[in-house]
């Protein structure tokens, strides 16, 4: 705020939207903590004040952040209240961050939009088990892994082998079907190919901790005591 004292919209137009983004992250980590509706109104207003500069034809890039953090924004709104407008609106700024960052242009942040999206889908197959969302989850995902390579993106590869287990997980629960088990149990072992306990051991015992869920719930159906 001392900032915009000087970075007046007048004079530094650029900056004083580059403060206002800021300020909307800023707000946005309080909400993800505290879950405040009053930091996510605080954070939205100021990534929209940054859009009043940051607009697609003059700035498309800063344009683009702008619309991925409203989504995230949403997104995390949509995680505590469940209300699937908050969804919609998550939804519609990722697309539109998406219209800017193109995979052949922008592919490390295509990628991380699509990731978004792929959670976003999972949250709201989790809460509505329509089968549409886990297919939109799942290919959002799989877009993911075109720029989330093993080979370049170690880490964000295994992170997005994690969701998708995590995915067929949710599907195994919902459906039953010993193929989504086996396709949730292929998905957290590639994970773990990356997670290694030595390199990476909070990320190594959550997905050991999702592999226990899994052949908890096979046991459950089976009764068979090598899932147990």
């Amino acid at each position: 705020r001392d900032a915009l004292l000087e970075y007046r919209r007048d004079v530094a137009p650029s900056h004083w939207a580059t403060a206002h983004h800021s300020l909307g992250n800023l707000f946005l980590r309080r909400y993800e903590r505290s879950g405040e509706e009053a930091h996510a109104r605080a954070a939205e207003t100021h990534y929209r004040d940054a859009l009043l500069e940051y607009r697609r034809n003059a700035a498309p890039s800063d344009w683009a952040m702008t619309q991925h953090a409203l989504g995230n924004l949403f997104a995390r709104r949509y995680e505590r209240s469940g209300e699937e407008a908050h969804a919609q609106a998550a939804e519609a700024h990722y697309r539109d961050a998406l219209s800017e960052y193109r995979h052949d242009t922008a592919p490390s942040d295509w990628a991380m939009t699509q990731h978004a999206l792929g959670n976003l889908f999972l949250d709201r197959y989790e809460r509505s088990g329509e089968e549409a969302h886990a297919q939109a989850a799942e290919a959002h995902y799989r877009n993911a892994l075109l720029e989330y390579r093993r080979d370049a993106a170690p880490s964000d590869w295994a992170m997005t082998q994690h969701a998708l287990g995590t995915l067929f997980l949710n599907r195994y629960e919902r459906s039953g079907e010993e193929a989504h088990a086996r396709a949730a149990e292929a998905h957290y072992r590639d994970a773990l190919s990356e997670y290694r306990r030595d390199t990476a051991p909070s990320q190594w015992a959550t997905v050991q901790h999702s592999l226990g869920t899994l052949f908890l719930r096979r046991y459950e159906r089976s009764g068979e005591e090598a899932h147990a």
